[in-house]
This record gives structure tokens, C-alpha cells and sequence, in this order.
């Protein structure tokens, strides 16, 4: 079984693009990706505005969970 870690361009470009948003969730919640606090820590310190940081951090949360929005945690609203 082989787990990748994701840095933050990978989140940043998960965010940014709806269809790497999806494979990055569907890897999340499939445990197949490796997110390190200090990766986690840097997304979310690279929010623009609380609002964007408040969508980072649900997106998060969904995508780990493997909540019912996890497919779509990541990209843009």
C-alpha cells in the first residue's frame, strides 16, 4: 500500500481547481495521502481573509471525516 504526502501547492492547487479538489479528497478519505501538521498548519496560515480560513478548515475537517462534502472539500465554493 503506498500513502503520498501532499504539501501545501498541492492543497493550494486542490483549492483552486475542482477537479484536483476531488482526487485529493477521494485519496483523503480512501487514507491514502499524508498531511503533516506543519503542511496543515501553513494552508491555513495562508488564507487571505477568516471567511477563506473558515472554508480551509471545513474542507478539512469534511475531507478527513469523509463527511458527505468531502468530494468537493477542497475546491472553491
Amino acid at each position: 500500500r503506498v500513502i503520498e504526502l501532499f504539501d501545501t501547492s498541492a492543497l493550494i492547487l486542490a483549492a483552486r481547481d475542482p477537479t484536483v479538489g476531488r482526487m485529493l479528497a477521494e485519496a483523503v478519505v480512501a487514507d491514502e495521502v499524508a498531511l503533516s501538521e506543519p503542511i496543515l498548519l501553513e494552508y491555513l496560515n495562508g488564507a487571505r481573509n477568516f471567511e477563506e480560513y473558515r472554508r480551509f478548515d471545513r474542507g478539512l475537517r469534511a475531507a478527513r471525516s469523509g463527511g458527505s462534502s468531502s468530494t468537493s472539500a477542497f475546491s472553491t465554493p
